[in-house]
């Protein structure tokens, strides 16, 4: 395979996404630089079953928090008008 430019600047970081499943091969060169060592790179996305087991886990932990701090607030309210 022919390599791609993917990045070009002076970012000293870079995130890549959307990559799909395989094995892929990453080089840097600094300006007026020679290239580097080609850094093998192995993309592997969860299943679609453990990534939905993810989805449901954190809409239990953000329902769950919603829930205790509409809650409280109703409870201290309510304490509020007793006094």
């Amino acid at each position: 395979a022919n390599p791609i430019e993917v990045y070009h600047g002076v970012d000293r970081s870079t995130t890549f996404s959307g990559r799909q499943d395989g094995v892929s091969f990453f080089r840097v060169k600094s300006e007026g630089g020679s290239w580097g060592e080609p850094l093998k790179v192995v993309i592997q996305h969860h299943s679609l079953g453990e990534a939905l087991i993810y989805l449901a886990a954190g809409a239990a932990v953000f329902l769950s928090t919603a829930a205790l701090v509409i809650f409280g607030h109703i409870q201290h309210r309510r304490e509020g008008l007793h006094q």
